[in-house]
């Protein structure tokens, strides 16, 4: 009988410890989310009313801390609405950025920035890639010449952790790649939505 009851004993120990253990997973997981950033509603004239933070360096006012290969040069953003400052980064044809490592989870679930160029082609493009960790780039968006031409427009919503196949709990240190292509383009405001279901 004794014998009985102290297997019973830990059978009991290990069913609480069991329940402990899960009661304490959400709270690693809430852990484990990127951190608060502070944001505003900068589309809201644009009918988006969604929130946003700049992305590492995405005002391009300070010192760049965007990496760039091929030329390029930091200008007047001459933005009537002045969101993300008065400077901006200008990409020659062929040339590539790449921002600075950030904190993306499934709350970050897209992009938008400011973009422009003197080339109504449409083959003059803006390619838009994530660089997870693992350093293989995944396709966002790609703006084109016809829609961009000669006056500054802001692009549309541009996945982000759905594109990444980002799941409840998962966190990325993810870098934004952007590359010139057919012309030079001017871009600046490179934002990110931090709100779930956008």
């Amino acid at each position: 009988m004794p014998i009985k009851k102290a297997h019973r004993t830990r059978v009991v120990t290990a069913f609480l410890g069991a329940a402990l253990a899960g009661a304490a997973l959400p709270a690693v997981a809430s852990a484990a989310d990127c951190p608060v950033e502070s944001v505003s509603q900068p589309f809201a004239s644009l009918g988006d009313t969604n929130d946003y933070f700049l992305a590492p360096g995405g005002d391009f006012e300070s010192t760049l801390t965007w990496s760039v290969d091929g030329g390029y040069a930091i200008t007047d953003a001459d933005r009537p609405d002045g969101f993300g400052g008065r400077r901006a980064l200008k990409l020659s044809n062929g040339a590539v950025a790449t921002s600075p490592a950030f904190c993306v989870d499934v709350s970050r679930v897209h992009v938008r920035l400011g973009a422009v160029t003197n080339d109504q082609r449409p083959f003059s493009q803006l390619t838009i890639e994530a660089i997870p960790e693992n350093g293989v780039p995944v396709p966002l968006g790609t703006l084109k010449g016809g829609n961009y031409f000669s006056a500054w427009t802001y692009s549309p919503f541009v996945s982000l952790a759905p594109a990444l196949g980002l799941l409840a709990g998962d966190v990325q240190q993810t870098k934004l790649r952007l590359t010139a292509r057919g012309n030079s383009w001017v871009v600046d405001a490179v934002s990110v939505d931090p709100r779930r279901g956008a």
